[in-house]
């Protein structure tokens, strides 16, 4: 798997989907001892004006899927807290992973290596998102991924 790395920090509001199709986000713990999870995230698509963009000849929502991963006491918070259709905010990096699935086909996966998760109805001060913008302001970030 290669990893490319925009380098951008970004906020993302959706809904939250276990892997797996479990109904709670699995906590795992690295060889190195850290904890850590990863969840799928559908995310609403916005037209330029901010409304949210139906599916053509459908009432439901055009998404884009992230894929948010976790590490430590964040983990744990999140495998602890989160489950299946809860509406969260993920803060954190953006990168792109490209790899290839059992058949050999290439695919691409969009992840977000976050510093915070929250539900979206706590979202802190400090990440400052008005509608129809995507980019965020004066956040402190933790640490990189720790492997």
């Amino acid at each position: 798997m290669e990893s490319r790395t925009p380098g951008q920090r970004l906020t993302l509001f959706g809904t939250c989907y276990p892997h797996k199709k479990q109904d709670f986000i699995e906590l795992r713990v690295s060889q190195k001892g850290v904890s850590w999870c990863s969840f799928s995230l559908a995310v609403d698509v916005l037209d330029a004006a901010g409304n949210t963009v139906k599916e053509p000849d459908s009432r439901y929502n055009v998404k884009e899927w992230f894929t948010v991963k976790a590490f430590g006491a964040l983990a744990e918070t999140i495998a602890e807290s989160y489950g299946k259709s809860d509406k969260v905010f993920a803060y954190g990096k953006y990168e792109i992973d490209d790899w290839e699935d059992r058949g050999g086909t290439s695919r691409t996966s969009h992840v977000v290596l976050a510093y915070e998760v929250g539900k979206t109805d706590t979202v802190p001060e400090n990440l400052v998102v008005t509608k129809g913008e995507r980019q965020t302001a004066g956040h402190q970030t933790a640490g990189e991924a720790p492997f």
